[in-house]
């Protein structure tokens, strides 16, 4: 079934990436955020699912280490009332999940009783507990089938197992690499894949003891980091053709910019369309497997870009549900753990997916205009303004440097801050966090080194002082364009 799953999330429920307590986890909280008129509110703007972030030893419980599992119960209760409340509207519940998340090194109690037998890597807060160890193998397993067993209504799990958060030994760790070297000498000996494989062999035979149809969904994100490369049959080659495969969209593409010609895209993406050759490998890769296939898209804004509501890119929203429909795709997760607003591109996202898969992606964006739009709206006008804001992107300097430490996603705020004079050491800090006092230093924004990049996927300085004031320039030609054109529209919409 073409796009079976369409994941959603709001803005309003709090992903909990450090919570003081297991009682502070998103898991706890969701049914709270996601009322009947939430839930009815994404069901009529097309989508059938959402993912809330889950730590799986606070939900789950299991031998040998049930104290890891103190409020287990707690959590499903209101998991279950979630569950329940979302199936009223055809919603399915997708619960996104590290196997298994690193132990804190505060539980004191816990290491001092189990320490090196099943303790891994160390991190600066937290212990991984050791795949390789038959014990904690199985701690795995039986807690996947408690959560099974327990939540028989969930729609799935979404796995990642390359995250920034500790998890694993291999959790941003390499065999070498004087800064994130692996310390756990069982899985030193050991490579990556066999690690994460254990991990996801063990999630997924636990589930199958008590669910034959809950989706595993394993996300590919960052595998790179190990040094594997797209379409990763290291790890596709050992996974069940029962287990989905979902693989970012633009991650590993190349696009043209101002002075970057085929510059390297290695984020979410809306102003290049994709989809990129990595994608697109895997996806074929893990048909010929026989296994569903799920890609990561963002509609809204883009990842790091928190602040943004929408970035009005409909052409490109346009060329990738055409890509998804080529590609067969069974389904998307279309926004990050920020979430995202509704606007004119989930709007025509949905648009898109439900029209006639022969139209040209052009004529589809004239005729979602003059039905979102409305009266007054000429379509061939609005469409010609969505271009040019495309084209005004071609002037970001993109890269994951700038993005994450330029002061582009609360420039406003920082009106304050920003004052003529010498600047300071403290780097802007990203938008998405709020984790470190913020200074008004640019230099940050621009330096490949420091961030461990690549000369070549950074703009300099002097580079992104050329490119801003064009981008501004033809930005503000576009959303003229854009107000000119829908003038004589009386809609909301417009």
């Amino acid at each position: 079934m073409f796009c079976q799953y369409r994941i959603w999330r709001s803005i309003y429920s709090d992903f909990a990436a450090f919570p003081e307590t297991d009682l502070d986890d998103e898991t706890c909280h969701a049914y709270e955020v996601y009322t009947d008129e939430t839930l009815r509110e994404i069901r009529d703007h097309g989508f059938n699912g959402i993912w809330v972030h889950a730590i799986l030893a606070h939900i789950a419980c299991a031998a040998p280490f049930p104290e890891l599992s103190p409020h287990a119960e707690q959590h499903r209760e209101k998991l279950r009332i979630l569950i329940a409340r979302a199936g009223k509207y055809g919603i399915k519940v997708f619960l996104y999940i590290q196997p298994l998340r690193a132990v804190p090194l505060r539980e004191k109690r816990f290491w001092e009783k189990y320490g090196d037998s099943v303790g891994g890597s160390e991190y600066p807060d937290a212990r991984a507990l050791c795949i390789s160890t038959e014990t904690v193998r199985n701690y795995l397993e039986r807690l996947a089938e408690n959560l099974a067993e327990e939540l028989p209504g969930l729609g799935g799990v979404l796995l990642i197992t390359a995250s920034e958060l500790p998890a694993h030994c291999y959790s941003h760790r390499q065999r070498k690499n004087e800064q994130w070297g692996i310390t756990c000498p069982r899985c030193a000996e050991r490579e990556p894949s066999d690690v994460v494989l254990d991990q996801l062999l063990a999630f997924r035979n636990g589930v199958r003891r008590k669910s034959q149809t809950m989706e595993i969904i394993v996300w590919t994100w960052s595998w790179s980091m190990w040094g594997y490369q797209a379409p990763w049959r290291e790890f596709l080659d050992r996974l069940p053709p029962d287990v989905t495969v979902m693989t970012d969209f633009e991650r590993g593409g190349f696009q043209d910019y101002w002075m970057h010609p085929r510059h390297r895209i290695d984020e979410y993406c809306l102003s290049f369309a994709g989809p990129s050759e990595a994608c697109s490998k895997t996806l074929e890769y893990a048909g010929k497997r026989g296994m569903k296939r799920m890609v990561k898209l963002q509609f809204g804004t883009t990842h790091e870009l928190a602040s943004v509501v929408s970035l009005p890119l409909l052409t490109n929203v346009a060329r990738k549900i055409r890509a998804c429909r080529e590609l067969g795709i069974d389904g998307f997760m279309g926004c990050w753990n920020f979430g995202s607003f509704f606007s004119a591109n989930t709007a025509a996202a949905m648009y898109f997916l439900n029209c006639d898969a022969q139209l040209d992606p052009d004529e589809a964006l004239r005729m979602f205009v003059r039905e979102y739009f409305g009266p007054g709206c000429d379509p061939s006008r609005v469409t010609a303004a969505y271009g040019m804001f495309e084209d005004a992107m071609h002037y970001f300097p993109f890269s994951n440097v700038f993005i994450y430490n330029a002061p582009v996603n609360y420039a406003l705020a920082y009106s304050e801050v920003y004052s003529p004079g010498p600047a300071g050491s403290a780097p802007c800090g990203p938008s998405h966090l709020d984790v470190h006092p913020r200074g008004d230093s640019l230099a940050g924004a621009a330096d490949w080194q420091k961030a461990g990049a690549r000369r070549e996927d950074v703009y300099s300085m002097q580079e992104i002082l050329e490119t801003l004031p064009r981008l501004c320039d033809a930005w503000e030609k576009a959303a003229a364009a854009l107000q000119d054109a829908l003038r004589e529209c009386g809609t909301e919409n417009a």
